[in-house]
């Protein structure tokens, strides 16, 4: 469990460190105390029960976070904490009827799942997931969102008649709602089933999870503090990312390349406009 922040002025300390500096008000960080504070209650719920967000995520990821102690950056947690903020605002403003970021739980095949759909509107029969993002997607929803929302689904199906699963993507400049493929409950069951006994089993003491691949290797790519340890990559880290380069990186590239090749008796003249070029 995380048991504190890796502070990149004094390394590894304790919540109640960090918390003494914040509220010192000479905190050479660029984090408050209520941001810190919130950050930390964010990952401290205990729940019973596999969460829905856990059969998401990197299964090994999940075990090791259990297993072992751990610290973690601050930066590492804005983005969940920025999502808090956005959930807190629509918990306490919604629409008469709304069933908001109520908690509900399900078995299968003796394995608990637990998970907090954002909204659930019965009367519309439609479930509303906020997420905050860098940038609202511009063709359709991520896949593991909607994967997620068809869990929700199965996961209140005893409860709520679901028909219809929206996501409302928000980032700094907009936002944008798309619609969830509804999938048929038995393939989502197909989708828990497996990932739910492979992680009870890695909880319960058994094998560890197999590592993220494929899609999934994102997690490991600075989003994750096992990557380079023993009981994950190891020292050598998760395989390298490969994905194409932007307009701007490659621009950046083809410039450098070609004052590399003119050598160095001709770099020097040009090497403020490069500068320019390359911010």
């Amino acid at each position: 469990m995380i048991v504190g922040f890796r502070c990149q002025h004094k390394g590894n300390v304790s919540f109640g460190e960090c918390f003494s500096c914040a509220k010192s008000q000479r905190q050479p960080c660029h984090f408050s105390y209520p941001i810190l504070f919130g950050m930390m209650r964010n990952g401290q719920e205990e729940v019973e029960g596999i969460r829905v967000t856990s059969l998401l995520n990197c299964l090994r990821k999940v075990v090791l976070e259990r297993k072992h102690d751990f610290y973690v950056s601050p930066n590492e947690l804005y983005w969940s904490f920025r999502g808090q903020l956005a959930h807190a605002i629509v918990e306490n403003a919604q629409c008469d009827g709304a069933v908001v970021e109520r908690r509900f739980q399900r078995e299968i095949e003796g394995i608990t799942i637990t998970g907090k759909p954002d909204v659930i509107y019965p009367a519309q029969a439609i479930i509303v997931d906020y997420k905050t993002t860098a940038m609202v997607p511009k063709l359709g929803p991520y896949d593991h969102h909607v994967t997620q929302l068809n869990i929700y689904r199965w996961l209140v199906q005893d409860y709520f008649n679901v028909n219809h699963l929206e996501i409302l993507y928000m980032d700094m400049k907009e936002t944008k709602k798309l619609t969830a493929t509804v999938m048929p409950l038995k393939q989502v069951e197909e989708f828990i089933i497996p990932r739910a006994h492979e992680l009870h089993a890695g909880l319960d003491g058994g094998d560890l999870p197999q590592k993220a691949e494929g899609a999934g290797l994102w997690q490991c790519w600075g989003y994750c503090p096992f990557s380079h340890h023993a009981d994950c990559w190891g020292q050598s880290g998760p395989p390298e990312r490969n994905r194409r380069e932007t307009k701007g990186e490659s621009r950046k590239r083809a410039i450098r390349r070609t004052y590399a090749k003119r050598g160095n008796g001709d770099k020097g003249a040009h090497d403020e406009k490069t500068e320019v070029l390359l911010q």
